[in-house]
């Protein structure tokens, strides 16, 4: 079996770097960007089922929440929901409780992991925020109703 012998040259204090870093560490401005990621699903709503589809109206909203904007690179509402009857539409919403607005949603009579756009640019520092399910057009069934599986909103964070 024959090898062979790589010999690499290393500069002095090529690792070190300089007294505001700490030895043998990389200094964040020598990162690419997003060289670091990591993601944050928040399931918000689970089996939210039996909602009153035969009439408009926020039929479910989650706990309150902050996000932290700070390095977010993307964030997106994923949902799966059903309707008994075909003429309802329900949409899954990111609500921004601070200011009274949709940050963004998704929405139909039916959906089956259904991934809104991304809503990071939208959203505020420091803003509070509720996910909520909203019948937006009415059924006219009497007793109709929306049922979400589930709905999240993952955040994407990158670190450089």
């Amino acid at each position: 079996m024959t090898g062979s012998v790589h010999r690499y040259h290393v500069e002095k204090d090529a690792v070190v770097g300089s007294k505001h870093i700490k030895d043998a560490t990389i200094p964040y401005g020598k990162l690419e960007s997003n060289t670091i990621q990591f993601i944050i699903p928040l399931q918000l709503i689970k089996d939210a089922n039996g909602l009153a589809a035969d009439s408009v109206g926020v039929k479910y909203t989650s706990g309150k929440f902050k996000i932290n904007t700070r390095h977010l690179k993307n964030a997106i509402i994923r949902a799966t929901w059903t309707a008994s009857a075909a003429d309802s539409v329900t949409a899954i919403e990111l609500y921004n409780v601070t200011d009274g607005s949709i940050v963004g949603s998704i929405s139909g009579n039916t959906g089956t992991d259904l991934e809104s756009s991304d809503l990071a640019g939208a959203i505020t520092d420091g803003d509070m925020y509720e996910l909520r399910v909203d019948v937006t057009t009415a059924s006219a069934t009497a007793g109709a109703t929306t049922s979400v599986a589930y709905a999240i909103l993952e955040l994407t964070y990158g670190i450089s």
